[in-house]
């Protein structure tokens, strides 16, 4: 008991540290202009209809309050990327190719809820906070949530599949 209570003061004692350096950071730079991004994006596709449908094109760029006004071609978003370069269509295809990456996810969280939450993870931060969706990481990531759900899917369990990993 006595480990366990001088354990949690310890993880309290972390988590607090984590907790005011976030909120620190958000009181000085805010969302780093997350809001002010893609208002900036819709402002460059909305002069024409046809950049509403279809965007700018992947040579596509707009001066971003997140970067100081630099003319740059990405956001720090997945979802801001895809409706600059391929406007609302790219934005509909991707956001059904998420959903669909996002409904294998759940499936792997029912079945080991440690794997799911550590792929969910960089998920998110890669689709919402980080422009690491251009990064290889990325691609291994839906990689990985693909061939764990085919292979719950296939075993009827996610133990098979970590039984066989282990042992092959």
């Amino acid at each position: 008991i006595c480990m366990v209570g001088a354990l949690s003061v310890f993880i309290w004692f972390g988590f607090h540290i984590m907790i005011d350096a976030i909120s620190s950071k958000s009181r000085v730079v805010g969302g780093n202009m997350r809001a002010e991004e893609w208002q900036a994006v819709w402002s460059v596709i909305s002069r024409e209809p046809l950049n509403i449908l279809f965007g700018l094109g992947f040579g596509g760029a707009f001066e971003s309050p997140a970067v100081g006004g630099m003319r740059v071609n990405y956001t720090h978003g997945l979802l801001g990327s895809v409706l600059l370069k391929t406007g609302l269509m790219g934005l509909l295809i991707v956001g059904a190719y998420l959903g669909m990456l996002a409904k294998k996810l759940l499936l792997i969280m029912r079945h080991d809820l440690i794997i799911g939450l550590a792929l969910l993870a960089p998920f998110v931060i890669d689709v919402f906070l980080y422009a690491s969706f251009k990064s290889f990481e990325f691609g291994l990531l839906l990689t990985a949530i693909m061939v764990i759900s085919s292979e719950i899917r296939e075993t009827k369990g996610f133990q098979s599949l970590i039984f066989r990993a282990k042992w092959s």
